[in-house]
């Protein structure tokens, strides 16, 4: 059985977790030990769903939640409900006062106990963010009864940079966690410690619209986790990941694109699904932009058969959001609305809808084909500029810089469309002056050809900038991601 857990070891120090999920489980039916065999099986359980084999994952670590008497949250309002008692436990200031002393540090079922927890909360987020959260404030409370700093500061981490993400107000109490987690790290100070906080603190970088800053701190904590630390291939993964969607808003698409493609490789090579389907969901939307959508669809269809699972995903909104660009695109706008409608059904059904990330997408999605559909559909104008105009209020109300830069776009394109070029020609300002703020090049040069049109110049000074990234129909691809301008 040890030649077994050390091959396993090796696997996962190595990225193979797939791998290392099965010698794991053959260790656990060798095992005497009742302890050990638990022990061996959450191993198991966490190298699945580290590379994305969630199904495999979660039939590991569920019933050994229920052992621990931790049943399985349903998703929809029962998991709701749960999070949000957990959340009043919690409190805004939850450091502020005590907490039960030591009660398990000496129990090694204790310790098993958190580890359970941890493992199925960062084995979730990635997909299922609501059941990740739980999870993880359920390692919280566990780890806090047991002072083990180590387990405390971790699960402070990962729940600090989930809540940033959510759309309950809850940024400001994520924050309160990742600065509790730093000062953890000032009486535990090691390599895993600095590389998974560096992480965490992008998620806050992204709140305030920092991409720049996002980034840097991703690949500061991929590079210490690289260098320092084994058995880290979801930790290395989500840094990555994170890293995509802050080069994909600064608008550095080559240098995405080369990541995407070495990300690729690189989860194809280990057996990682989950980095698999990020790299190729990212690189879909501009195989679009660069006139293949059949490639991204492709991409997409893959994405949505690899996560389908018991609730609505990340990985599948991005795929079905390729599908509804890829039909808009195309000119396809009748089955782009169709999608359209199922996704956001779907969404308001789901827990996604409350974490910023997907919801600030779904509703730009939303906005764009709505005014695409507005320009391709005369007889319904009003009723498509009106879906578009709601939903351009909602991003522009967003506290996000860029949200808010999106919000006046669309109802720039809104007031075009209804003849108001004053109110259009001031959209646009505002939209351009916070692309700027954000660091947001390529956007900003996408409503600066926008301006150039309004006025009436046909040639725009900087569209250059477009075939520097190889895109196929500059024009074609503008109407798609800053509709409204078509008709002009």
């Amino acid at each position: 059985m040890k030649t077994l857990v050390r091959k396993a070891e090796t696997l996962a120090g190595a990225g193979y977790c797939i791998k290392a999920a099965m010698a794991y489980m053959e260790a656990a039916e060798l095992s005497t030990s009742k302890l050990e065999c638990m022990r061996l099986k959450r191993l198991a359980a966490g190298e699945s769903m580290a590379c994305g084999h969630i199904a495999e994952g979660r039939a590991l670590v569920v019933p050994l939640l229920v052992k621990h008497g931790i049943s399985d949250p349903k998703t929809g309002r029962p998991l709701a409900m749960r999070l949000l008692w957990q959340l009043l436990i919690l409190g805004v200031r939850p450091f502020a006062r005590s907490f039960p002393g030591k009660t398990g540090f000496d129990n090694p079922l204790a310790v098993e106990m958190v580890d359970c927890c941890f493992t199925a909360g960062k084995g979730f987020i990635a997909i299922e963010p609501m059941t990740g959260l739980f999870y993880l404030l359920k390692s919280l409370f566990l780890a806090l009864k047991t002072s083990d700093s180590f387990r405390i500061a971790r699960s402070l981490w990962l729940s600090g940079a989930v809540l940033c993400q959510a759309n309950f107000r809850l940024g400001g109490p994520g924050t309160d966690l990742l600065m509790a987690a730093k000062k953890c790290l000032e009486q535990c100070r090691t390599p895993y410690q600095e590389g998974l906080l560096s992480i965490a603190f992008a998620q806050a970088s992204m709140k305030e619209s920092r991409w720049e800053e996002m980034l840097r701190l991703c690949d500061t904590g991929v590079r210490i986790l690289g260098d320092h630390c084994t058995n880290v291939s979801w930790e290395i993964t989500a840094g990555r990941i994170s890293g995509l969607y802050a080069l994909q808003k600064k608008g550095d698409i080559r240098e995405l694109l080369e990541r995407c493609g070495k990300l690729s490789t690189d989860s194809r090579q280990a057996g990682n699904i989950l980095g698999q389907v990020a790299a190729e969901t990212f690189s879909a939307y501009w195989d679009i932009a660069r006139g293949n959508p059949a490639l991204a669809r492709e991409k997409a269809a893959k994405a949505a058969q690899l996560f389908a699972g018991r609730s609505y995903s990340v990985q599948l909104f991005y795929a079905h959001r390729i599908f509804v660009y890829s039909d808009v695109y195309e000119g396809h706008i009748q089955n782009g609305l169709i999608r359209l409608d199922k996704t956001l059904k779907t969404m308001n059904k789901s827990s996604l809808i409350r974490f910023d990330i997907p919801r600030l997408d779904a509703w730009i999605l939303t906005a764009r084909v709505n005014l695409v559909a507005a320009v391709d559909s005369p007889a319904n104008r009003d009723y498509f500029l009106g879906r578009a105009a709601r939903f351009g209020r909602l991003l522009r109300k967003d506290r996000r810089i860029d949200s808010m830069a999106y919000g006046h776009a669309f109802e720039a394109g809104v007031a075009h469309l209804k003849g108001d070029k004053a109110k259009a020609s001031k959209g646009l300002d505002a939209s351009l002056e916070l692309f700027e703020r954000a660091g947001m090049d390529l956007m900003a040069e996408c409503v600066g050809f926008r301006q150039h049109q309004l006025v009436g110049c046909c040639n725009h000074p900087d569209m250059e900038i477009f075939s520097k990234i190889a895109i196929h129909s500059p024009e074609k691809w503008l109407d798609m991601i800053i509709p409204g301008f078509e008709d002009e």
